[in-house]
């Protein structure tokens, strides 16, 4: 699948060719196709056109295209689109607490391992449901707990097990992410992340974050929707929270 993305950005008329060609001798065979693209957000929006009409040549055949990306994905579309593929946009949420503890605890319960309460609340607190950061510390946690439990002995993770490995997500999340998307931030982005992140759980309410913007940014409601767009922040009915774990610490460190 690599190859067929790669292809798609570089050579993405001779990709189309190829790719019809490719699927026609699946049909023939009788079986279905999924098409997965991750980060569809940085294709080039001609390239995604172009993808697009490749699919929509096959309309009839067993066929299904699914993108992972960032929510700016529709703008993306909607600047190259020529074609008129028939796209459902489905927006996913961070995991709910009960979700953070299954997906937590699922997996070591199978193995025939156990949690310490403790470890499980620290763990789920620090990820906000954030998927990516689940695995990353929950991993971590478990080859903690993993090379100081005997062989003969169930695994069992404790409380320093997921605070160590929290610790350590904590400083590859600030390389990989936070410092470079602060780096791209302009002053406005930078002034509103501030504003967010003065709240002690780096959640507020959307109507009461723009308001005690307004004298400050000339357009606060265009800076949101670009950061939310960027996929830093989240926005539900309710209110504006950030996406990566740490995110709010960070920021505040910066205005100190």
């Amino acid at each position: 699948m690599k190859r067929i993305i790669t292809a798609v950005i570089v050579l993405p008329f001779l990709i189309a060719s190829i790719l019809i060609s490719w699927l026609w001798l699946l049909f023939v065979a009788l079986i279905g196709v999924a098409l997965f693209i991750d980060e569809a957000q940085v294709l080039p929006s001609a390239h995604m056109d172009i993808l697009f009409r490749a699919v929509n040549c096959l309309d009839e055949l067993p066929i299904v295209l699914i993108l992972s990306a960032l929510p700016n994905i529709m703008n993306v579309i909607a600047r190259g689109q020529r074609s008129s593929p028939h796209v459902f946009f489905s927006d996913l949420d961070p995991l709910i607490p009960e979700e953070a503890r299954s997906a937590v605890t699922e997996p070591v319960v199978d193995s025939g391992g156990e949690l310490e309460q403790k470890a499980l609340e620290c763990i789920v607190e620090f990820a906000l449901g954030h998927p990516l950061t689940i695995q990353m510390v929950g991993s971590s946690a478990w080859n903690n707990a993993d090379r100081q439990t005997p062989e003969e002995n169930a695994l069992l993770i404790r409380a320093s097990h997921a605070t160590d490995a929290i610790e350590a997500a904590r400083a590859q999340l600030a390389i990989a992410f936070h410092r470079p998307m602060w780096a791209h931030c302009d002053e406005a982005e930078r002034q509103l992340l501030a504003t967010l992140a003065k709240s002690s759980n780096g959640s507020q309410a959307t109507s009461d974050l723009l308001k005690r913007l307004k004298g400050v940014e000339a357009e606060p409601q265009d800076v949101l929707d670009l950061l939310v767009g960027r996929g830093v922040l989240c926005r539900s009915e309710e209110a504006v929270t950030f996406v990566i774990p740490g995110l709010g610490d960070f920021v505040r460190a910066r205005q100190a």
